[in-house]
């Protein structure tokens, strides 16, 4: 429950994350031998979101430094794939025009932290005007960068999220942003929703109600569970797993139901299992190039 000065006490978890600006990069993370080039052309954008939090361990079970570990990661691993990854915040998100609104409407739910701040990154995002938006714990596989600029988005811009029902990767114009948004709150209001990742339970109550009518849904995220699948260096047959997937989400149960190559280990050892995975990947998996241009110019024709 929200205190009566309605305001967030903000916790790293897994949809909002902290950096300091003196995290160590490089070869200590990724060491990938397929680093895209974009051949002078501007980069797409792609955003995840952080606020500093007060006690994210007892949330995420993470440590500060392997949060900062997880999300120099993410930065390393989408440059490294040919994009401008960008962290956005709470800076970000108050410069939207409807921020004290939807803020208002977001604190009246009355939610735990995680689950309102899972809600406010979708107002970051409409502020930066939209575009590709991932967990921290989200990297790229297959090549997509063709769909990646603003005016190129899949589905003409409309919200699509790309991991099921599990908001890891989303695409859309800041109007579907602020429009899924609002949908949800009313979807949390109507269902009475206030345990758990009420983000993820109203997206699919919205998508189920509405036929498939609300927003697009598609399975491109290599869930991390079926990546940890126990099988040390991968072949054609594992290789084929993620022919035509976007990312893998190394969530919090991935870690739980997967097979690490190591017994023991837990949530905060994801920056090494990601690692691990990313690098066996690049050197043992064909990239292909996915794009749904061909789609959206069509739909943009008619």
């Amino acid at each position: 429950m929200m205190n009566s000065s309605r305001s967030l006490t903000f916790a790293f978890i897994s949809c909002v994350t902290f950096i300091l600006s003196n995290v160590a990069q490089g070869e200590q993370f990724l060491r990938s031998s397929r680093k895209l080039s974009v051949d002078g052309a501007e980069k797409p954008k792609i955003f995840t979101f952080y606020a500093q939090l007060e006690d994210g361990e007892t949330i995420t079970r993470m440590t500060k430094d392997k949060d900062e570990e997880l999300l120099s990661l993410w930065e390393q691993a989408w440059s490294e794939a040919g994009w401008d990854a960008q962290v956005i915040g709470m800076k970000e998100a108050k410069k939207h025009p409807l921020f004290k609104s939807l803020m208002g409407k977001i604190l009246d739910l009355e939610l735990d932290e995680y689950s309102a701040l899972c809600l406010v990154r979708w107002i970051a995002m409409a502020a930066e005007g939209g575009g590709w938006m991932t967990d921290y714990d989200t990297f790229p596989l297959n090549d997509f960068r063709m769909d990646g600029h603003k005016h190129f988005l899949p589905a003409g811009g409309l919200l699509t999220v790309w991991n099921e029902y599990t908001p890891s990767l989303v695409s859309g114009t800041g109007h579907e942003y602020i429009r899924l948004l609002n949908r949800m709150i009313e979807a949390i209001v109507d269902r009475k929703l206030d345990q758990g990742r009420v983000d993820i339970m109203s997206l699919k109550y919205l998508y189920e109600s509405s036929r498939g009518d609300m927003y697009h849904l598609r399975k491109q995220v290599l869930a991390g569970e079926r990546a940890l699948n126990g099988v040390l260096e991968w072949g054609e047959e594992e290789c084929a797993l993620t022919a035509e997937m976007r990312a893998v989400h190394f969530s919090h149960r991935s870690m739980k139901v997967g097979r690490t190559h190591r017994d023991g280990q837990v949530p905060q050892d994801r920056p090494e299992v990601a690692v691990e995975f990313l690098e066996m990947w690049n050197t043992k998996c064909p990239l292909n190039v996915l794009s749904e241009q061909e789609t959206h110019i069509e739909s943009a024709r008619n």
